[in-house]
Order: C-alpha cells, then structure tokens, then sequence
C-alpha cells in the first residue's frame, strides 16, 4: 500500500487537478477472463472451476468455456483452473487492465482406488471397465445447489444440464448427448429404487453418485438406461457418539439473458424505413400530437423481472454403536422465482437406520 505525504506547500491549480487525476487512477480495478478447454481436444469445459491463490475470489466456466473474475486490484497473481477428471494448472500473471488467461487441461491418468457402485454391486476402480464417473458428497456440497440434478453441472465429463429456470421443475439432464430409444433423460436409482426425477432428493443426504455412462449401463438396466444412469447413496448412520449437522445456504437469481430493446424514437425510424420500403405510408398515430414524447419507454424486462432469492437449511441428527446405528435428516428449501407470484417449497425427512443381530443384518431407508 502506498502512501502519501503533504507538505504546507501552495499548488498551483493544475498541479493539484493532476495529483487528483493520479489518485483516481490508482483505485481502478482489474480483470482477468479466458478461456477453459481440453487440452487434447480443444473442446470447452463448462463448469470448470478458476480460482485465485491466496484470494477468496474466482468464478465458473459457461457453457463456452469463457470465465470472468472482476474487480481485482492491479497485481501479480497466481490463478488455478480446475476441473472433475482433469489435472490442475496454475499459471502466474501480471494483471493490469484487462488480461486473457487461457488455460488448456490434461484429462488426468492417476490410478483411483475407491469403490464405484456399478448397478449389480461394487467393485474396485481400478477393475471397472466400463465408463463411471464418481461424485462425492463435499463435491455435492460445495455447490449449494437446490436440487441434485444441479448439483451434478460440470461434476462428471459428458454430463449436461440444462436450467429451466423454473422454481420447482427438475432441470433436464443429459448423458453424452441425444439418444434415439426411449427418453433422452438418464434413470435414477436412489438407494436401489427407481426414481423419475431427483425433486425431492436433499443435497444434504447425498454420500456418493456414480454416473453409468456406456452400453454397460445398458446391459444392467435394459433399454430404460439408453441414456445413462445416475446412482446416488445417501447417508446412513455410524457407530459413535451423536453427532448434530445443521448447514444453511442463501441465494440470488437473477436472469442473465436480456435483449437489448429499441427505444420510442429508434422504434419510428426503423418502422417508417421499413415502410418507405414497401411503398407504404407511415402508421398514423406517429403524427398524432404529442407523439411520442407523451408516450412513456417502459423496458417490459425490468417490469416482469426480478432477482429471486433462494434458502437451503438442513439438520442431521446420527450415531449409534456396532450393532445399532442411525440417521434422522430434516430440510427446508424455498425458492422465489424470478417471474413474480412463482415459487418452490420443499419439506424433506430422511431415515436411515441400519441393525445387526447375530449374521443377520436390517437396514430401513
């Protein structure tokens, strides 16, 4: 930080309109955006994560690929993209002004050794060979997404999803593209059941999915898995002392896509060109008196629009011992819409309990 000394010294005027300008200047602020692709296919990675070290700031990567992180001071900063399946890269810049840093991802080769569901049980990583893409239970989290199937953008390779923007509509899902059998939506399978959509699954008591991507699936579930499968374990109770978990999450949308709408004047001129064009005179009311300066602009946009606000909150109570264990979850989620008089409200209970009397075990979801 720079600091300035004053001096009981008389300044011309222009002295002191060009020491004003030089401190004006250095409150500016800067701005770094780019690019996120595969490295070895050139293809954008929506939903990457760029971050900068050591700061509490970064931002997301759209559909595109393009990222933009604002309001930074000039500086020399170390910036980080990330992204699910691929490796990190970091790249050290000098930002001034406006400054492009693209960055181009290797898709990572590191041996995994969790154990991935798979539809008929489990199995190491290593010993998969069909196409499965895991998903923990921080990753989830981390989004604070209101539902599960949002929860899942930029999670797994090949995976879209698409917001309707609607408060209370499952957002549409897709699997490595359009398929031809069937509906193009993936089948959900929660804990064993069949599901049609992830509405009511509370991101709180997600433990792991795993996402079935190939034919495999297929060979599992029949034709209902043409377009993939999502198989999502929730969280059961464990042997120890009681455990409380509340978290909650506050949210705004607003929406991001606006046209930019000709004014009154802009209106006529166009209007009576078009109409020259065709032989044809202007509309009448455009000489009518009082036209159009009576007449109001009104951007029919901000009128309909507004922000939206969204709440997540969440209470989990587990434990239990060896033989006796238990989870009792709670949640609460609102969220307004950003067309007035719409909104979503959702009361979520989950229990999990799991028994062990002799070789035999219960379990109660």
């Amino acid at each position: 930080m720079s600091k300035s000394r004053y001096y009981s010294v008389a300044f011309p005027p222009l002295l002191l309109l060009f020491a004003f300008m030089a401190s004006s200047g250095m409150a500016q602020t800067a701005t770094i955006e780019g690019t996120v692709v595969d490295g070895s296919t050139g293809d954008p990675l929506p939903g990457a994560n760029v971050a900068i070290e050591g700061q509490n700031v970064g931002a997301s990567t759209d559909q595109n690929g393009r990222y933009s992180i604002s309001g930074i001071d000039p500086g020399v900063y170390t910036v980080q993209a990330s992204f699910v399946g691929y490796d990190e890269e970091v790249q050290e810049v000098e930002v001034e002004g406006t400054v492009t840093v693209d960055f181009e991802l290797v898709p990572s080769e590191q041996a995994l050794e969790e154990v991935v569901v798979v539809g008929y049980g489990e199995q190491r990583q290593e010993q998969v060979t069909g196409s499965v893409s895991q998903v923990g239970a921080s990753d989830v989290e981390d989004v604070g997404a209101p539902s599960a199937s949002e929860a899942l953008q930029g999670q797994a390779s090949g995976l879209m999803v698409h917001r309707t923007g609607v408060p209370g509509k499952s957002p549409e899902v897709r699997i490595r593209g359009l398929t031809t059998l069937n509906s193009n939506e993936p089948l959900y399978i929660v804990d064993g059941v069949e599901r049609d959509d992830l509405l009511g699954i509370n991101t709180s008591d997600i433990e792991s999915i795993e996402v079935l991507k190939d034919a495999s699936a297929a060979s599992i579930y029949g034709s209902r898995a043409s377009g993939g499968v999502v198989l999502i374990s929730t969280k059961s109770g464990q042997a120890g002392e009681i455990q409380v978990d509340v978290n909650s999450s506050v949210g705004m949308k607003n929406p991001h896509q606006r046209l930019d709408l000709l004014s009154t004047e802009q209106y006529m001129e166009v209007n009576t060109e078009l109409r020259q064009n065709a032989g044809s005179p202007p509309p009448a009311r455009f000489n009518e008196e009082g036209f159009p300066e009576s007449f109001p602009e009104t951007d029919w946009q901000d009128a309909y629009f507004e922000n939206a606000m969204y709440s997540n909150n969440n209470v989990a109570v587990s434990g239990g011992t060896e033989d006796a264990r238990a989870r009792v979850s709670f949640g609460y989620l609102t969220e307004e819409g950003t067309i007035p008089e719409t909104g979503y409200e959702r009361y979520s209970l989950s229990v999990n309990s799991d028994f062990d009397v002799g070789r035999f075990q219960f379990s109660e979801n």
